[in-house]
């Protein structure tokens, strides 16, 4: 049976790096994880949601993955250059929760083929700090090895049988995966994530049961008008994201931010952009007094160097130029509690 099951993963793992011996005992060893607390940042679609993800850059105190971008930042690196999202995309680890419930049917098998792609893919696409070294591949093949309880080969094709376990019990392996990654990260006191748990309706309990000790997200909001307008202005794969038709639009905006606005999570702090950029002093203040960050002016050694509010102050009223101030109108009519005044 053992034999099998290393060709069925010799054949699934094409590439010499996904090769590996069940015989072993493939256990990535974690490294003391340096960072004291994990601060992630979140936005949907033109949201801003970079600029505090820069605007935290420029401290000493944090490190900082994900959310450049190299036209506006160059300075901050080409590593930093990507979203990290081996917990929220399809096919990535929240959505492989799914096999506690499917275990034992091929939406199971069909679940550890697509995350086994998911990893691939990371590991391949280029630079990042995350996804581009050892820890990663080690800490994915036993996260796979702990959640399989067998393999068996139909019609030469390997299929993947799950064990069977509870959701507590899925994240309890999923949370001690993310820790091994993340370990991976030689980070100063605070690791910031761009887009680490960018979910529709995230809360207390999926940060504390899938993340470490200490995790906050920031969730950055913004005008819908400029939203619309800048999408619509802007060519850039993120535009499918954003609806084109004003009235689809609205239903997409108004499905997931009044969520985080009116969250009762104390491990979510909401920031509204144009606060940020008109009013930066006092909204800095209140993001690390949310992070209980204290004498961060000593931290900030590179102050504006990556977010500058004089310069971010061309990304407000965007859609007073916008060609449609039909659909601008009618935007704000259906939306006018969140616009920006």
């Amino acid at each position: 049976m053992i034999n099998l099951m290393k060709k069925v993963y010799r054949k699934i793992f094409k590439k010499k790096l996904f090769i590996f011996d069940l015989e072993k005992n493939y256990i990535a060893e974690i490294k003391n994880v340096s960072f004291n607390q994990l601060i992630a940042i979140d936005g949907i679609g033109f949201s801003g949601s970079s600029a505090v993800t820069d605007f935290l850059g420029e401290f000493d105190c944090n490190t900082t993955c994900g959310g450049v971008d190299l036209y506006e930042n160059p300075e901050r690196g080409l590593d930093n250059n990507y979203e990290t999202d081996f917990f929220r995309d399809p096919y990535s680890v929240l959505d492989l929760e799914k096999i506690c419930y499917n275990h034992v049917t091929r939406i199971g098998d069909q679940a550890i083929k697509d995350f086994i792609k998911t990893v691939e893919l990371n590991y391949t696409r280029g630079p990042s700090l995350i996804f581009h070294n050892d820890i990663y591949l080690k800490s994915s093949k036993e996260f796979i090895l702990n959640l399989v309880d067998f393999v068996t080969s139909i019609h030469g094709q390997p299929r993947y049988i799950v064990k069977s376990m509870t959701a507590k019990q899925y994240r309890s392996y999923a949370k001690d995966y993310i820790l091994k990654i993340l370990s991976s990260i030689n980070s100063k006191t605070n690791l910031v994530m761009d887009n680490l748990i960018s979910i529709e309706y995230p809360d207390c309990e999926i940060i504390n049961d899938y993340f470490p000790d200490n995790t906050k997200l920031i969730y950055v909001w913004r005008d819908p008008r400029d939203i619309y307008a800048q999408a619509r202005m802007t060519i850039h794969e993120d535009c499918a994201w954003v609806p084109e038709k004003p009235e689809v639009f609205i239903k997409w905006y108004t499905k997931a931010f009044p969520y985080y606005l009116n969250s009762k999570c104390e491990n979510i702090m909401c920031v509204r952009f144009e606060d940020l950029v008109l009013n930066y002093d006092e909204t800095a203040k209140q993001i690390f007094d949310f992070l209980n960050i204290t004498d961060y002016e000593n931290y900030h050694i590179n102050k504006k160097k990556f977010f500058n509010p004089n310069i971010s102050k061309n990304n407000i009223g965007l859609y007073k130029n916008y060609v449609d101030q039909t659909s601008i109108k009618y935007i704000y009519e259906n939306l006018k509690d969140f616009c920006y005044e």
